[in-house]
């Protein structure tokens, strides 16, 4: 994709850009007797032999005899005029749209009206000789064509046209430039519009060709689906988040203002640099039709495609959900997962959370059959006041009938539908409506708007309770259906797990493969490798070594996972990927093509690297990150930021995470390069660089993946303020008998970490009780089987520690957690921690950070390191005059 201004107008060009050839002098304009269309040309002469042209009423299609995309014919040019003259009536005669055959600049108009030029590309002379399918201008400022005979199929008619040629009619709309010009919000909404005006010609009897109908017709993708978290228009979704176009034009809710009209209007009434949705507030204002509103409207109706094809898009979903492999749209929904610390409670993935304008789609399974059950959500959004944060919230039932029907819109509390015996369908909608939707595109670059820390790309998360349905969760099942019909692969269950594999696939005896998980075709599973929870490796698909593929992972094609790799939440590796050493993929994060990931890079959020992406070192991408760039250090986000940006991400050797308080927050402890961000609970104060938690119900919960290492350094500065024994600093695990903890005061009045799993209790042990009031800095380290614990900086207990952190992660599914904390424990059977926090941090290399300087802590403690040194010093000084004396006496 790619963006080109001329004189004014912002051009979108799609596929091999050429660049736009100066004008050869302009053809003396050629009337065709008895048409009202004049025929011209800004590039070659109208009556140059070598160049072939035919016309129609309102086109006129220019040719030459280059074959560097293949041949092009006259025959070829009768067929591609009729479809553009089919497509001309839906978008002129029925859409309403301004005809383009003027100039879009009114100083150029002569008064007269011309026929709408296609350059049939890669047949013409240079500087037409390149390929690709785009829209462009001429000199006298007149929407152009440019396609190679590869877009120009006239049976069944090419899908290009109808894009490009709405390109033509969007730049002739409004005088004022509106979203042409150089708007520079409006670029990738031309995109997602050209889509939609396509959609009406694939949905009209006009998409046929002399009598042959393909209508009706939709261009819906799985793109359409994948992205609806991330903003509109995003660069994952510009082309395909058209569907709210539909909303406009059918206004199914009857909210006055919208109808056929509004998409015609947006374009011709939108004012200069006006950012598009401030467009459609504007000329919803006199309706008083709010914008949160409508958003909610809109993200409802997409739960069950209501709309008035209806049919043909459930249709399309399914097909989409089929080539996914997921008869459940694993990768179009969003499932919940449990809230640790608030049980009944359940969240959307932070990955998910959606950005402004953005929704989440979340399907819930009743309980019970029947007329007269209720389902009862409770929604609280985690709102932070800087960014206005509120959400539109909605149930939606369908019947098994297709019928639905919706609850009122809301944003906080309690809401409630009661349904009949025939609805067992629940959908569960939230759209991210904050009260100011900034101004933002997909073609910004990360260092003007940054996913990281710019509000216009900030999270909107939130927590639910649920009475009378619960969240579903995906499941893989042996029985799939393949073209409509529904068949039982046939298989054994694995005698090292249980789990399922197809008698086509292949699994190592040693291998472990869990009850509920499955090697379906020829993937094979090998060496101590092992398959857990509902994972999948099917195709091609190769893992082993003591790789971990576990949660709703899927391994797919050609992948290969191996070394102590790990894949586990709702990634996906597919293609001829291969994640290995000690890399992480995570959450929903994609690695597909030729990428690799290695070494100890993590791929996390909704990340995706394709191409021949590599994720190496200690990089992360994160977020919205989709590149095929090298990132071997800091974290990454962004859609296509190239080479240049991911070489200077910010960073520190070895660490994965960490919290310096440097910035407030009403909801997050900010992870200070990424956005593995905690979540602060009973509204703790940030100031000063420092967290302050009052021992009673405040604390910061702590994101999955920090737990998810086998060596780790931990280290933490804390001020403690005193008090009874057994506080937690931190904690992380599942549960009491499965989890790592740190004390400043034991029950034998010392400070301690502690590692449990089951029976085995490891520890690291100081001689005392942490000062009271004074800065101290802890770091515990563990690696291979050596566990040490320093205070500032002496090692003050060194011991063997067999379990590793990564043994102590609970079961990977929505229904399980871990409790990771900064501030309390993993129950509340012990006191919180009442003292304050300067920073904490996760290192994944745990050399990295031993030992460390006094240079970033703070000057009470570099005070109270000074004198642990000093004091340590006069110790050794006593110790060697004791020895020495020692030695003189023996020698007298």
């Amino acid at each position: 994709i790619m963006l080109l201004t001329l004189l004014g107008l912002q051009l979108f060009l799609v596929g091999i850009l050429c660049q736009v050839p100066k004008s050869i002098g302009l053809s003396i304009p050629l009337a065709i007797e008895g048409e009202e269309y004049l025929v011209r040309d800004a590039y070659y002469r109208l009556d140059d032999p070598k160049i072939h042209r035919a016309t129609s009423e309102h086109f006129q299609v220019i040719w030459g005899d280059g074959t560097k995309y293949g041949r092009f014919t006259e025959k070829m040019a009768e067929g591609v005029l009729y479809n553009l003259e089919r497509i001309w009536d839906v978008y002129i005669n029925k859409l309403g749209f301004r005809e383009p055959t003027e100039s879009w600049n009114p100083l150029k108009r002569d008064g007269k009206k011309y026929k709408v030029n296609l350059y049939v590309i890669g047949t013409l002379p240079p500087p037409h000789d390149g390929g690709g399918y785009y829209m462009g201008g001429d000199p006298d400022d007149f929407g152009i064509m440019l396609i190679d005979p590869t877009g120009l199929r006239v049976n069944p008619p090419s899908w290009v046209l109808p894009h490009e040629f709405a390109h033509v009619l969007s730049a002739h709309q409004n005088d004022n430039g509106g979203w042409a010009g150089e708007n520079p919000w409006s670029g990738p909404w031309w995109e997602m519009f050209a889509n939609w005006m396509r959609e009406q010609y694939l949905l009209s009897e006009n998409y046929e060709f002399k009598g042959k109908v393909y209508g009706p017709e939709t261009g819906l993708s799985s793109a359409s689906f994948k992205n609806t978290h991330l903003f509109i228009p995003h660069g994952r979704n510009y082309y395909d988040c058209w569907m709210i176009f539909q909303y406009f034009y059918e206004n199914p809710d009857g909210l006055p203002g919208l109808g056929k009209d509004f998409p015609r209007r947006l374009w011709q009434e939108a004012l200069p640099n006006e950012y598009p949705f401030d467009t459609i507030r504007r000329l919803l204002a006199p309706h008083n039709i709010s914008l949160k509103d409508l958003l909610g409207y809109y993200a409802r109706r997409m739960a069950t495609l209501d709309f008035a094809y209806k049919d043909l898009y459930r249709r399309r979903f399914k097909e989409l959900s089929r080539a996914e492999g997921s008869p459940y749209g694993l990768y179009f929904y969003t499932e919940l997962e449990i809230v640790p610390d608030k049980p009944g409670w359940w969240r959307v993935p932070m990955e998910s959370a959606p950005q402004q304008t953005g929704y989440n789609v979340i399907p819930l399974k009743p309980e019970g059959v029947g007329d007269n059950r209720t389902v009862i959500v409770e929604f609280v959004g985690l709102v932070d006041p800087s960014r206005g944060s509120d959400w539109r919230v909605c149930l939606v039932v369908e019947d098994d009938y297709g019928n639905t029907r919706y609850s009122s819109l809301w944003n906080n509390g309690t809401h409630s539908i009661t349904l009949s015996a025939s609805e067992n369908k629940v959908y569960l909608v939230v759209a991210a409506t904050p009260d100011r939707i900034m101004p933002v595109s997909a073609f910004q670059k990360e260092s003007e708007c940054s996913f990281k820390s710019s509000p216009e790309k900030a999270r909107f998360p939130y927590e639910v309770r649920i009475v009378g349905a619960t969240p579903i969760e995906t499941i893989p099942t042996i029985q799939i259906e393949i073209g409509g019909i529904v068949s039982n692969r046939t298989g054994r269950r694995h005698p090292n797990g249980g789990g399922f594999v197809e008698i086509t696939a292949y699994v190592e005896p040693t291998a472990y493969v869990g009850p509920n998980a499955m090697v379906l075709n020829r993937a094979k599973v090998l060496g101590n490798a092992r398959i857990l929870d509902y994972a999948v490796v099917k195709d091609n698909a190769r893992v082993e070594g003591n790789a971990i593929v576990s949660g709703h992972a899927v391994i797919k094609d050609n992948a290969v996972v191996k070394d102590y790799a790990k894949v586990r939440d709702y990634a996906l590796v597919g293609g001829n990927a291969v994640v290995s050493g000690h890399a992480r993929v995570l959450e929903h994060a994609v690695i597909i093509d030729r990428a690799t990931i290695t070494d100890y890079a993590t791929a996390k959020g909704a990340a995706i690297a394709f191409g021949d992406a590599v994720i190496s070192g200690e990089g992360i991408i994160d977020g919205d990150y989709a590149d095929s760039t090298k990132v071997s250090r800091g974290v990454a986000f962004g859609w296509l930021q190239g080479q240049d940006y991911a070489n200077t991400r910010p960073f520190e050797k070895g660490l994965y995470v960490a919290y310096d308080f440097s910035k407030p927050s009403a909801i997050y402890a900010l992870d200070k390069y990424g956005v593995t961000h905690g979540i602060l609970r009973g509204n703790p104060s940030i100031s000063s660089g420092k967290l302050r938690l009052n021992g009673v119900n405040q604390y910061v919960l702590l994101d999955d993946s920090l737990l998810d290492f086998e060596d780790i350094l931990i280290e933490v500065v804390v001020k403690w303020e005193g008090g009874g024994p057994e506080q937690r600093i931190f904690s992380f695990g599942p549960r009491e008998d499965k989890c790592m903890y740190l004390t400043p005061l034991n029950s034998e009045g010392r400070a301690e970490f502690v590692i449990i799993s089951g029976s085995t209790i490891e520890r690291l042990t100081y001689s005392s009780a942490l000062p009271v009031n004074q800065w101290v800095n802890i770091k515990v380290y563990i690696k291979g089987n050596v566990g040490r614990l320093y205070i500032n900086d002496v090692l003050v207990d060194e011991k063997e520690i067999t379990l590793d952190p990564d043994d102590l992660i609970e079961a990977n599914t929505n229904t399980a957690s871990n409790h990771n904390y900064l501030g309390r424990g993993v129950t509340e059977k012990y006191p919180y921690f009442k003292g304050e926090i300067d920073s904490f941090k996760v290192y994944l290399d745990p050399d990295a950070a031993v030992p460390e300087t006094f240079s970033t802590l703070p000057e009470t403690y570099k005070t109270v390191g000074v004198l642990y040194g000093i004091t340590t010093l006069l110790i050794i000084l006593v110790i060697l005059a004791l020895i020495i004396g020692s030695i003189k006496g023996f020698y007298r």
